[in-house]
């Protein structure tokens, strides 16, 4: 149900185009979220591409907020970071009716991820993430995405290295 509600908000948008996987057959991701560089997705022109995790909560509908904290493993943080990043959406499902009552995101790039662990002094297996209302405007998705695979594009190289001031 989560991945099957990202993937229908996904396509109201023109320019992106949304390839999850059901069932959590990858190891770390779900699958990805390809940007298209014109309005038809032809392979005209650049294609880019952004890894997405989504995960399916069961929850009462009381519980539904603006903003959430969810656990993630350090062991996936890291290949998140490794990998340049990853956009991790959590999907609040009504315990009652089975139905997508709300989509969290967060977008998960490295210099987020090096903070996170920074932070994370307990060692602790798992580590809370804060996350967001996913809007359902398409131009603020569209442009979640076009921002974040940018600012992805930026920090990959500082994988490894120590975060510059």
């Amino acid at each position: 149900m989560a991945t099957t509600k990202v993937t229908s908000v996904i396509a109201k948008t023109n320019r992106l185009k949304a390839y999850i996987n059901s069932g959590d057959k990858e190891p770390s991701f779900d699958g990805n979220i390809y940007i298209y560089s014109n309005d038809i997705y032809a392979k005209t022109g650049t294609l880019k591409q952004v890894s997405v995790q989504v995960k399916g909560k069961s929850t009462t509908a009381k519980k539904v907020r603006d903003n959430i904290k969810y656990p993630i493993s350090v062991k996936d943080l890291n290949i998140y970071m490794n990998n340049g990043g990853t956009m991790f959406f959590v999907v609040y499902i009504d315990t009652n009716t089975r139905e997508a009552k709300q989509i969290y995101y967060s977008a998960l790039l490295p210099f987020k991820i090096k903070e996170l662990l920074k932070i994370n002094s307990s060692k602790s297996k798992n580590i809370g993430v804060r996350f967001k209302k996913f809007p359902e405007d398409v131009n603020s998705i569209t442009n979640i995405f076009l921002n974040f695979y940018l600012d992805a594009q930026k920090q990959i190289s500082f994988v490894g290295k120590e975060i510059p001031t």
